[in-house]
């Protein structure tokens, strides 16, 4: 299980950083003033839940409550990944394989989520005021991308789920109207809004094929350091990067091995994973 997750967060990585090395390297450098970030240091902004859902709490994943609606919405997402797979295994691969990762990266930089939901916050109403998608991607994002105005490339359902894009992403991807940047949520490495700039239909709905920029605010506060500083041009850009990503997957390794579950709701005891009961 743990060397699956820890498979999943490399493919997660490569996708996000790696793809974009050739894409990057001829575009423009950071600005080194970024226009939003003295007003929004004085701000004070919600933070970003984990989970938004409004229907009621039927578990905590080391404090981070998890309702229902944000099960069920995941769950379908791996239900058209796992086709053939009993309801009973989807609802327990979903918790296990979904809500457990993305709740304990989440509690385990609990410390960071005010200061990074008033960075992507203040890069929402910078969009939603008229500045540019791709002048706020340079100016806010902590990955390769943001160089490029947040380009990230094109996506299907199914090389989605083939390549383990985590199923919130997806669902944002696919769920977003065209050209219209979504608001900010948490995703497995960060928080992020995500923007499609083109969809491509196809008779089966799993081919459709969407282009999309996305913002990214890195959980890993040092790993976005490095990400902002480093030269594109580097002889050894590719080893820096997979350094730097598996250092922060083994922390997030160490985090989702360790989280706890409480459960809320009794109805939900039984997909539990002995292991991970707290209670």
């Amino acid at each position: 299980m743990l060397r699956q997750e820890s498979k999943h967060f490399r493919t997660v990585f490569s996708l996000l950083l790696l793809t974009l090395v050739l894409a990057c390297s001829e575009k423009v450098a950071w600005r080194t003033t970024p226009v939003s970030m003295e007003t929004a240091a004085t701000t004070l902004v919600v933070p970003i839940p984990c989970f938004p859902g409004t229907g009621p709490v039927v578990l905590r994943v080391n404090g981070v409550p998890i309702d229902e609606s944000s099960i069920v919405r995941f769950e379908a997402m791996m239900r058209q990944r796992t086709p053939g797979m009993s309801a009973e295994t989807v609802r327990r691969k979903t918790i296990e394989e979904v809500v457990v990762p993305m709740a304990a990266l989440y509690a385990g930089h609990k410390q960071r989520i005010d200061e990074m939901s008033r960075r992507i916050r203040t890069a929402s109403d910078r969009i939603a005021r008229g500045d540019s998608f791709e002048a706020v991607a340079l100016d806010t994002g902590d990955d390769l991308s943001a160089r490029a105005g947040g380009v990230y490339g094109a996506v299907t359902r199914a090389n989605a789920g083939l390549a383990q894009l985590p199923p919130v992403l997806e669902e944002r991807v696919f769920s977003a109207s065209v050209g219209i940047a979504t608001e900010p949520f948490a995703g497995l490495v960060g928080f992020q809004i995500v923007r499609v700039d083109k969809s491509i239909g196809a008779s089966d709905p799993k081919t459709e094929q969407r282009e999309m920029r996305h913002i990214l605010v890195h959980y890993d506060a040092a790993m976005a350091k490095n990400m902002r500083k480093v030269d594109l041009k580097h002889p050894q850009l590719k080893e820096l990067i997979e350094q730097w990503q598996g250092e922060f997957t083994e922390r997030s390794r160490r985090l989702i091995e360790n989280a706890r579950i409480e459960v809320v709701d009794p109805v939900w005891r039984p997909l539990i994973y002995p292991f991970r009961l707290a209670n």
